[in-house]
């Protein structure tokens, strides 16, 4: 788990545990935990109802922008907890020789990519990306353990990993981009 999981799933828990809690104040309340005339009075007083009749011109309109505010952060958030949306998972590369052509998808090629990164010793995780067809570019997010050294990492794969793909798909090279990540087993990333 990535320290961004960590990150999300604390606060996705603490606005959960938010939420539980207000909903289980408001149906005790109801119930009379905190007494009869509790139980029965209205959630709003007569100050809060008066403030709110008073300042309609600009209270709701500043409602209604902090709730698209915060719409638009919860997209945000919902977009980024998936692969990027510029892949290109749906496009086939056809490699063609004299015997005839091959088709392949290009979540395969990924999927391929990232299990030769994977094998190599001190990698924990690799998450390979195609962006671009023509000319084909590639990301590639490798997580590695603390004590590998990054430029023989980086050294093999432009040596092994990308020639493989590059000689799959029948190009000369390919553009990529290789974002290397340090994981420690005490404190996890680093």
């Amino acid at each position: 788990m990535t320290r961004i999981d960590r990150r999300n799933r604390a606060a996705l828990s603490l606005i959960c545990l938010a939420l539980v809690v207000a909903a289980g104040l408001a149906l005790a309340r109801s119930y009379g935990a905190f007494g009869d005339r509790r139980a029965g009075a209205a959630l709003y007083d007569e100050s809060s109802v008066s403030f709110v009749d008073n300042h309609q011109s600009w209270l709701w309109p500043a409602v209604a922008g902090v709730g698209l505010l915060v719409a638009y952060v919860g997209w945000r958030w919902f977009r980024s907890q998936f692969r990027s949306w510029s892949t290109l998972e749906s496009t086939d590369f056809v490699a063609e020789d004299p015997l005839g052509s091959t088709r392949i998808r290009t979540d395969a090629l990924c999927a391929a990519l990232e299990y030769d990164v994977e094998t190599y010793a001190g990698i924990v995780e690799a998450i390979g990306e195609i962006r671009s067809a023509s000319p084909p570019r590639v990301d590639l997010f490798v997580t590695l353990q603390n004590d590998v050294d990054l430029v023989a990492v980086r050294e093999r794969i432009d040596a092994q990993a990308l020639p493989r793909l590059c000689a799959t798909i029948g190009v000369q090279k390919v553009l990529s981009i290789v974002r290397l990540r340090l994981v420690s087993e005490e404190t996890g990333l680093i």
